[in-house]
């Protein structure tokens, strides 16, 4: 399983992801992608909240885009 807060991400694949994220997700809004607090674990937490799902099944989610 890949943990996204240990990778190293680069701007054009954060773009990305947030692009299939949102395509997958439309109730996904900008705002949940915005960095509060400068914790990008805080932000995955709570974008995990808002689909309803645990952050263990919102990272198998992420390694299968």
């Amino acid at each position: 399983m890949i943990l996204i807060m240990e990778m190293n991400l680069d701007n054009n694949y954060w773009s990305d992801l947030k692009y299939k994220l949102k395509t997958f997700y439309p109730q996904l809004t900008g705002a949940d992608f915005a960095l509060r607090n400068g914790t990008t674990e805080e932000m995955l937490i709570r974008i995990a909240n808002k689909l309803v799902i645990s952050r263990k099944e919102f990272n198998k989610i992420i390694a299968g885009l």
